[in-house]
């Protein structure tokens, strides 16, 4: 099947690509716990195999601790607000995107109100005749001239 161990070699790697590149798609409970492993690893230099060996609940709390230690909590607020709304409540998020959605079309009706409300003061000034004050130049003051000539 195969002729060479390149041959052999270059199989390998193209089927750990195509597997590394499915779990950072899909990622598997497997694949999330190995990321939280080989983070750890880095961290706190600790041979991989001994991090497998180790409880998951450690390795996992412990990245979490460390992303978190020095984190402005004032600054970051909102993002914590969402993340502890979305852990209490799973339609947290669909609830918010309707809320969002909401304003949105309310903004839009009272827009299209306004533009209505103008079209109809523009009309009304065409009715009788209320012409616009110039946006730029002088004032023309020949007709009191003529006025004062006579």
């Amino acid at each position: 099947m195969f002729d060479s161990e390149d041959d052999i070699m270059q199989v390998l790697i193209e089927t750990c690509k195509a597997k590394a590149l499915e779990n950072a798609l899909i990622p598997s409970f497997d694949a999330v716990y190995k990321s939280f492993c080989r983070r750890y690893s880095i961290k706190f230099h600790t041979p991989l195999y001994l991090v497998y060996k180790m409880d998951p609940e450690t390795v996992i709390q412990t990245i979490f601790d460390d992303q978190y230690e020095g984190y402005d909590v004032i600054e970051k607020i909102e993002e914590i607000l969402e993340q502890i709304y979305t852990l209490e409540s799973p339609d947290y998020n669909k609830q918010k995107e309707e809320d969002i959605s909401d304003f949105i079309k309310a903004a839009e009706m009272r827009e299209i109100a306004r533009i209505k409300k103008n079209k109809v003061v523009e009309e009304s000034r065409k009715v009788i005749n209320i012409e616009e004050k110039p946006k730029q130049g002088s004032v023309d003051f020949s007709a009191l001239n003529n006025k004062n000539e006579s």
